[in-house]
């Protein structure tokens, strides 16, 4: 499950759907840390914050991303407390869940953004229109949609998840796992 951090969405999917991962968009965590932070820290800031996301390492571990994490709150605490606050520890296996998916697919996993964004063009896209004959109509102007996002924005491509159909099922179904990556 892959969730902006909003209050109490993690206590409400463990809770309704239970077994289930969850991931909440670390991108909207970073922007909101910075957001408190003077500007010429900012910088400074975002590249020790990538430090510990480490997205394109096969052999970064929840355990390393706890330990990063944890020396990144030392250092950056002191002097903004309100990133100690906002990094509670009961929360971070919530952050670390991409963690567990190919390296490759990393970058779709820690982020909310791809999914705003095209709810965004749906949104877009249907608001022109003052009604639909039948639900079929409205599907099809959504695939449409759908298949114009394919060709213009993805960089990756949907049929990218297919050599990785196998570990993905046993992720998603709780089945062990055969490969580390």
């Amino acid at each position: 499950m892959l969730c902006d951090e909003l209050s109490g969405i993690e206590v409400a999917l463990e809770q309704y759907l239970p077994h289930r991962a969850i991931q909440c968009c670390l991108v909207h965590k970073a922007r909101r840390l910075i957001a408190y932070v003077r500007h010429q820290d900012k910088a400074h800031l975002i590249a020790d914050g990538h430090e510990v996301l480490d997205l394109d390492s096969p052999f970064h571990t929840p355990a390393q991303f706890q330990q990063r994490l944890t020396r990144f709150i030392d250092q950056w605490g002191k002097r903004y407390p309100s990133i100690r606050g906002s990094l509670p520890e009961y929360k971070w296996r919530y952050y670390h869940q991409y963690l567990n998916y190919p390296v490759q697919l990393r970058r779709m996993r820690y982020t909310t953004n791809w999914i705003e964004r095209f709810n965004k063009e749906v949104r877009k896209t249907t608001q022109h229109v003052n009604s639909f004959p039948n639900p079929d109509a409205a599907l099809n102007l959504i695939f449409m949609v759908t298949k114009q996002m394919k060709e213009k924005t993805y960089r990756i491509p949907i049929t990218s998840f297919y050599p990785f159909k196998q570990e993905m099922e046993k992720i998603l179904f709780g089945l062990p796992q055969t490969q580390n990556y």
